[in-house]
Order: structure tokens, then sequence, then C-alpha cells
């Protein structure tokens, strides 16, 4: 998904690409699993990436993580990890969200580092780092952090990851993860809001004034 692609696209090897969406620029991308028990590891040619291309911008991944003990008893487990790097002007938050599901004593859950203006999470400052998580259960399917400024680059990588647990016959999936940024308004888009206004205070008083 090369250059400003906004439409639907599965990506054959996640690892590389990058796409801009509106004046965010989503790149760097890596993506492993792994998986033991009675579960199978998502590969990267599996994952499609659904672009959001209505503020605020972001991704929607579709990827099939599950596992399952009911066939022998044997806790199970599948582990995914996604990264990337966003650069825009004034990213100032972050929103993570996903649909995972749960049998029994299973467990879905997604868990996101970022780094404030860095390529990378490895060796963050404390200053810039930060992390988000979604998780079922207790149902939290939605999640959003807002950063203390603005920021052009924001890292993050995320460890997407479903469990049984000890339970007998129990379940967990996440087929769904999405991440969406927000961005306060450039000067030029203030002006000409201010500008706007403006002109509507004079309309409404010249009306006023006839």
């Amino acid at each position: 998904m090369p250059g400003s692609g906004v439409t639907t696209a599965k990506s054959n090897d996640v690892g590389g690409f990058s796409c801009t969406i509106g004046s965010l620029t989503f790149s760097s991308f890596s993506f492993s699993s792994a998986a033991k028990g009675n579960s199978t590891p998502e590969t990267d040619g599996g994952v499609t990436v659904t672009p959001i291309i209505t503020a605020p911008d972001g991704f929607t991944f579709t990827l099939a993580l599950s596992a399952n003990n009911s066939s022998n008893g044997v806790a199970s487990n599948s582990d995914a990890t996604l990264s990337y790097v966003i650069t825009g002007p004034g990213i100032d938050d972050l929103e993570l969200a996903f649909n995972g599901t749960y049998l029994g004593t299973g467990t879905a859950e997604v868990s996101e580092d970022y780094c404030l203006n860095a390529a990378t999470v490895m060796g963050c400052s404390a200053a810039n780092s930060g992390a988000i998580t979604v998780v079922n259960p207790p149902g939290v399917f939605d999640n959003t952090v807002t950063f203390a400024a603005p920021v052009s680059e924001v890292a993050v990588s995320k460890d997407i990851q479903v469990n049984t647990g000890s339970g007998a016959n129990s379940e967990a999936s996440i087929s769904q993860v999405s991440n969406q940024y927000s961005q306060v308004p450039e000067p030029g888009s203030l002006i000409m809001l201010g500008s706007g206004l403006i002109g509507l205070v004079g309309l409404r008083r010249s009306k006023l004034a006839a």
C-alpha cells in the first residue's frame, strides 16, 4: 500500500510498507506472531489493513488470532506484535479499540506501548513513553490517551494476545484492532476559522442594524 493509497488493502508482507492518509503518514510496519497449544499463529500475509479516512484518521487491522483448550484441556495462547510509526503535524491523542471475545477462563488483550517524537519505542525516555490497553474481560473495548502537547511523530508497538487460561472448554479470539489519531488544527486553519466567525458576527450586526 505505497504512497497515498486509502482503500482497503491486504498486504502480502506487512513489513516495510507505508501509507499516507490526509496529513498523516504511517510507515515502518513490522509484524510477528507465535502460538502454543491449540492455537495457530497469524502470518503477516494474513493481516488486512483498512485505512480509516474520516477524522480521526487511522487503521483497522483484521487478523485471525484465536486459542482454545476444548479438545484436550491444554492451556493455549496466541500472541502477535505489530509495530509502526506515525508522522504528521499536531498529533495530540491516540485511540485503541478491538473486538476481543472470550469463554470460560479465556482472556483477550491488546497492550500498546508508544513513544512520542521518536521512530522506535526501544530506549524511549520516561518523559516520552506511555502505554494504553484494551481487554476482555472485563470488557474495555475502547481506550484513548491524550498527549500533554501535540507531537509530529509517534512510534507504537502492539502486543496482541489471546489466552485460554487453565479452565476447561475455554476460548479467546481477536479478529479486529483499530488505531485512530486526532490532530490539533494547523495555524492556517485556525486563522480561516477565526475570519469566518468574525464575518458571521459582522453579518449579524448589519442585519440587526437594518
